[in-house]
């Protein structure tokens, strides 16, 4: 039993934080404010657990592999169609936030920075979100600016260098690593990375500020130094080394800037920030600093140490400091959160978040805490443009549990705006037959989902980690924070007892520690540690656990260094699997890359088998799962962690031999971690893998590999489960749940190429006719004299999932820029090598979609052997053909096939 897991306790206590366990790390908050999160742990597991044999993350890793996806992007195989997804939420949960952008003029609209689940905007006020530049998930974002001359141009920094675990080898002590600065034009609809900070000296982008009186003036902090820039981020030059967390303009005048650095020193710039100077009388770790805005001379610092935020105070534009905080100060995680608002129109009034939120009214020197319904760990508080500190006291805090609001920041009351705010970062899930979900979040508990989005409800404290439903009876459910702190539910998933293994809550377990049901006996249960425990009698009382597995031997020459696996162990197990039809049948793979197996899993003291050093050997990386064929026990998939491309893997001789399927060329897997991974019930050869940028899919046993944008985007994934046998549970780390309806036939099939056989396209591209939603492929008339030539033909090309069909029909919603237009669509005959007309009609202008039932035998559609479809749409102008301009717009276009 685990007696610190409190669970009725942390529930009647909302979201105070109980005791839970929780390892001990320097400068950690005190002790007696009993706070079970971990964010330095989960910082470290993640970093970690994705480098290769050699402690190493390539360069440019996480664009490299965007490059490859982008290149294969298509329509999903594997009964995986556009449509496919729904978003299960929680709608209502949030996740960590850094940044918060408000628009000058309109506050209703705003933009958050997420950093698992990319950027969010709001045209409501907070009423409704919908996510931005869909590749932004990948890699998160901890800083955001504006120009406020156009707000239509933004700035997102990615990276999240907040953390206190070093990287070996490295100045840089960060985790979630970023790939430099990007920047749109247009409000966040499009986001292009800055060339210039395509390096390492930008993967921890911290915060970004943009001169008062010149747009084109730069200043960023990062974990290398202090860059700047005098072309709107088109070339930076290092104006200062060492890591820093903040940096800021004077309010109006662009020659004075303030910076905040890691290690207690706040810097000041009299000259724009070509160079720095420390500032002096003060000491301690990271710098949270801020202008007093109505009276600029005061410049306040907030400063970490010894898990204490205390405020100094400067007024002499930020040149020397004294200490103005009397007593202990305010309690953080180190250097993970610090957040400091001053009230722009009086500087004596300050809010400071660190694990909770407190005001000041005397400068910083007493402080009471406020806003306690608040989600703790607050990184940014930033106040409506339109804030006079009288009839407008509005403020927004963004924290771990996304973005609340408060309308009186001299009052205690707030409301959470997390309406469909999908970034949530989940570990794991299990779901029930019924369809019942529960899930781990990073910094937000265990959550259950019983049917309503908008309506999970948190049931378990600590950082939720891995998760287990059993299959045959509604009642039971498992839950578990960091290093097995497993506990158990027997009413549906609402209250929950402490049943973990023999030494829960040490670093004998994966601060992510996986653990499974047998799927053929839903009383026993694995766990994944040092060594690998069992429990015949889950369901009932204390469980009985036996250990069936030590720990793995030293010495043996394909282990890998250990210096990367500081937070990950390399004799700790990552992960489990249990024959579906034969519980005797388990494999077993470690965070070194180690894998087992026995074929008398049920017997007292298993015997075990190494077989990862067969021909070929396997990789020496993190193994994240082991999937067993239900249909043929000798067949068994591995994937690993790690920017390469060898991170799937198959034998076929129950680990005799085995073969890389990550695919090879242009349909290849990316070189992307791969934390997730399934293959398909029913259908043998279907394969599912989850990234960090994405979900792939295989439909030829990983000979080829396709992706599509639809339903997770490119987030990353942390399970994949099935629901029955036609649907499959995504589980993210930053966006949520989501479950796609498989189904080979009778789904939406979008295009995965499209030609311009005359005219040209002015806008838009392949994933705007992918799906509605109002982004459009914009066309324009060529040079065609002749009223027999269509001055606009664009080809489009997919991949049927069948290769013979009963039904099809063609789908297209258009609109055009005056009535006059008209579209015609053929379909290409594989059979006799022509197009076929199968409709014709004039535009509408206003969206206007029309489905088009194919008669005769639909398979002369199809070629045989590649199964590829081919569509053609003109346009001509009924009226004056030399009119011009004159645009027609593709907002969506599919086939459907019913088999």
């Amino acid at each position: 039993m685990l007696p610190i897991l409190l669970v009725s306790a942390f529930l009647s206590a909302g979201l105070r934080c109980v005791e839970a366990v929780c390892p001990d790390f320097s400068e950690m908050a005190v002790e007696s404010e009993r706070m079970p999160d971990d964010p330095n742990g989960a910082a470290a597991f993640w970093y970690y657990s994705r480098l290769d044999e050699n402690g190493q993350m390539p360069k440019n890793a996480i664009m490299n592999a965007k490059a490859q996806r982008d290149r294969m992007l298509e329509t999903d195989g594997a009964g995986i169609f556009p449509g496919s997804w729904r978003w299960l939420g929680p709608g209502n949960v949030g996740g960590r936030l850094r940044a918060i952008i408000i628009h000058p003029t309109n506050p209703n609209v705003m933009w958050v920075g997420s950093v698992g689940g990319g950027i969010w905007k709001t045209t409501n006020g907070g009423a409704s979100w919908d996510f931005e530049d869909d590749f932004l998930a990948a890699i998160g974002v901890c800083s955001m600016a504006m120009d406020k001359t156009n707000p239509d141009v933004l700035y997102a920094g990615t990276g999240e260098g907040f953390f206190n675990t070093g990287i070996p080898g490295s100045s840089n002590n960060a985790f979630r690593q970023g790939a430099g600065i990007f920047k749109t034009f247009d409000g966040g609809a499009t986001w292009d990375q800055l060339p210039a900070t395509n390096n390492e000296d930008f993967y921890y982008v911290n915060r970004i500020a943009i001169s008062p009186t010149n747009h084109n003036i730069l200043l960023v902090a990062t974990n290398n130094g202090i860059f700047r820039s005098v072309d709107g981020g088109g070339t930076f030059n290092l104006v200062s080394a060492g890591k820093t967390y903040d940096v800021d303009f004077h309010p109006t005048d662009g020659q004075k800037a303030v910076a905040g650095r890691s290690d207690g020193k706040p810097q000041f710039s009299s000259n724009g920030g070509l160079t720095w100077t420390n500032a002096t009388g003060t000491a301690g770790a990271r710098v949270e600093i801020t202008y007093a805005r109505n009276s600029p001379n005061i410049v306040y610092a907030a400063i970490s140490s010894n898990g204490r935020i205390k405020i100094y105070q400067s007024t002499n534009d930020g040149q020397s400091y004294a200490l103005k905080t009397s007593g202990n100060g305010v309690s953080t995680y180190a250097n993970y959160n610090n957040a400091l608002w001053v009230d722009p129109t009086l500087p004596s009034r300050l809010l400071l978040g660190g694990v909770y939120l407190f005001r000041s009214t005397d400068s910083g020197v007493n402080f009471s805490e406020v806003f306690d319904n608040v989600h703790p760990d607050h990184h940014v508080l930033v106040e409506s443009p339109q804030y006079n500190g009288s009839t407008n006291r509005v403020l927004f805090f963004g924290n771990d549990g996304g973005i609340y609001k408060t309308n009186d920041v001299t009052g205690n009351s707030s409301t959470d705006l997390n309406h469909n705010l999908g970034v949530t970062q989940f570990y794991g899930a299990g779901m029930n037959a019924n369809g019942r979900l529960v899930a781990g979040a990073q910094d937000n508990g265990s959550q259950l989902f019983t049917g309503d989005t908008q309506g999970w409800d948190h049931v378990l404290g600590g950082d939720g980690i891995s998760c287990a439903a059993d299959l045959t009876d509604p009642n039971y459910f498992y839950a578990s924070s960091q290093h097995a702190a497993i506990a158990r539910s027997n009413d549906g998933g609402f209250g929950y007892n402490g049943i973990g293994p023999p030494g829960a809550g040490s670093s004998d377990y994966n601060f992510a520690t996986y653990y499974m049901l047998d799927p053929n006996n839903q009383a026993r249960m694995y766990v994944c540690g040092a060594r690998i425990y069992r429990a015949n009698n889950v369901k009932t009382g204390s469980p009985n656990w036996t250990m069936v597995k030590d720990e793995i031997g030293d010495g043996d020459s394909n282990e890998p260094p250990t210096d990367h696996f500081d937070a990950v162990p390399p004799k700790n197990s990552s992960t489990i699997a249990v024959a579906q039809g034969n519980s005797d049948i388990v494999w077993v793979g470690y965070n070194n890359g180690q894998i087992w197996k026995t074929t008398d899993g049920t017997a007292t003291t298993p015997t075990w088998t190494r077989v990862d050093e067969t021909t070929p050997n396997l990789p020496n990386r993190f193994v994240s799962r082991i999937v067993i064929d239900s249909h043929n026990t000798n067949r068994v998939y591995v994937s690993f962690m790690g920017w390469t491309d060898d991170n799937v893997w198959l034998t076929t001789d129950a680990g005799n031999t085995w073969q890389n399927i990550s695919g090879t060329g242009a349909h290849s897997l990316p070189t992307a971690p791969v934390g997730a991974f399934a293959i398909h019930p029913i259908h043998p050869g279907w394969l599912y893998a989850g990234t960090d940028i994405g979900i792939f899919t295989s439909m030829d046993d990983g000979t080829t590999w396709t992706t599509f944008t639809d339903g997770p985007g490119t987030v990353p994934l942390a399970e994949l489960l099935w629901h029955g046998a036609d649907q499959l549970v995504a589980v993210t780390h930053g966006r949520g749940v989501f479950v796609a309806d498989i189904d080979e036939t009778g789904q939406p099939v979008a295009p995965r190429a499209f030609t311009m056989l005359r005219g040209r396209a002015i806008s838009g591209d392949l994933d705007d006719v992918e799906r509605s939603d109002d982004r459009y492929l914009t066309m324009r008339p060529g040079a065609v004299f002749s009223t027999n030539i269509p001055p606009i033909e664009v080809q489009f090309d997919a991949t049927a999932p069948i290769s013979t069909a009963n039904g099809m029909s063609f789908s297209i919603e258009s609109k055009g820029s005056a009535s006059t237009i008209s579209q015609i669509v053929s379909m290409f005959n594989f059979q006799n090598s022509t197009y076929e007309q199968v409709d014709a009609r004039n535009l509408t202008t206003s969206d206007n979609r029309i489905s088009i039932a194919v008669t005769g035998n639909p398979s002369r559609f199809i070629q045989a052997g590649t199964r590829a479809m081919r569509a053609k749409v003109s346009y001509k102008l009924t009226g004056a053909v030399f009119q011009y301009p004159w645009e027609p717009r593709i907002d969506t276009l599919s086939w459907e096939l019913v088999q």
